[in-house]
């Protein structure tokens, strides 16, 4: 078939939603306020958060859909070189991801991600632009 592109839906730093790229990330919801809100606060501590997320298939085989997996995550931040390096340890329906999240250390904003979204490899983001 065709090559379909990909859609990635962001709020903030953070993957909400794909499209196009197998697994579906359909919903993410997190619980509490987002460590990430500001990654300069996590440097040299460590935080928990915990999301919900909603997975679909390419396709949209209802059978493949799963609903309500639970994120329990730990987040701690690290100078990198000259990034604040921001991983995200989640333990996800009985094994564990690793998100990773590099900011600038002056202002705190997320310029390259890896984060999980499904069963498909990680994504990779990169942010341009201010």
């Amino acid at each position: 078939g065709g090559d379909g592109g990909v859609a990635v839906a962001t709020d903030g730093p953070r993957v909400v939603g794909t499209a196009g790229l197998g697994p579906v990330l359909m919903a993410t919801r997190l619980d509490g306020p987002d460590p990430l809100a500001d990654p300069r606060a996590l440097l040299g501590r460590e935080a928990s958060a915990r999301r919900t997320v909603d997975l679909g298939a390419a396709g949209g085989d209802p059978n493949a859909m799963r609903f309500g997996l639970v994120l329990d995550c730990r987040l701690a931040g690290r100078m990198d070189g000259a990034w604040l390096l921001v991983e995200e340890r989640c333990a996800v329906d009985g094994r564990s991801v690793t998100n990773r999240f590099w900011a600038d250390p002056a202002t705190g904003a997320v310029r390259r991600s890896e984060q999980w979204a499904g069963d498909a490899a990680p994504l990779v983001i990169e942010a341009v632009g201010t």
